[in-house]
């Protein structure tokens, strides 16, 4: 009954299949490791936003966003993405690689600003909880992955603001130039992928 209303507060039909759906991958995370190191953890904080900046030739660059989970661990952090993606016969590991890379280097380097000995980012696949990809960073690699994140920001450094040539709503509904700065209309960036 709780799965149904927290779908139906959002203006959905709550189908027997949903709720089954989504009951089913609470109750996997919630019998997974990942879940019961969260439960052991010094200090855990949910949605937390954060924020650090870039040297780009004497400039700052900010870099921000919110953190699904960060746990403090002893000397080191761990962050956890929580993932609904469905795998599709892909690993979990796999995924990150494809769609989540840049994210986790900006993760890490949250994490590792905080003074962290170590910094782990878990991303847990809700589908397959029990098999999250996870990747251990230590400060020494802090300069590498500073290096990679302003490769990544190459065009947005230079002033080059390139939409893209097929927006939809899955890419573009959280985009925070979406409406004012971009040149595709609400109706092309909040439809449907075709």
């Amino acid at each position: 009954a709780a799965i149904a209303a927290r779908i139906e507060a959002v203006g959905a039909p709550a189908t027997e299949a949903d709720v089954a759906d989504i009951r089913g991958l609470l109750e996997g995370f919630a019998g997974s490791d990942l879940r019961r190191r969260l439960s052991s953890a010094r200090r855990v904080r949910r949605e937390l936003p954060f924020a650090f900046t870039l040297d780009v030739d004497g400039r700052e660059l900010l870099v921000n966003g919110v953190l699904d989970v960060h746990a403090s661990e002893g000397d080191g952090m761990l962050v956890v993405d929580y993932k609904s993606d469905h795998l599709e016969g892909r690993t979990p590991e796999q995924v990150v690689e494809a769609d989540y890379a840049t994210q986790r280097v900006v993760y890490a380097l949250a994490a590792l600003r905080t003074g962290a000995e170590r910094a782990e980012v878990a991303y847990c696949f809700l589908e397959r909880p029990s098999e999250p990809a996870v990747a251990v960073f230590e400060p020494a690699d802090a300069p590498e992955l500073e290096r990679r994140l302003l490769d990544l920001a190459g065009g947005l450094i230079e002033g080059r603001f390139e939409p893209t040539s097929a927006p939809h709503r899955a890419l573009c509904q959280f985009c925070p130039g979406q409406p004012a700065m971009c040149s595709w209309e609400p109706e092309r960036t909040l439809a449907e992928l075709p």
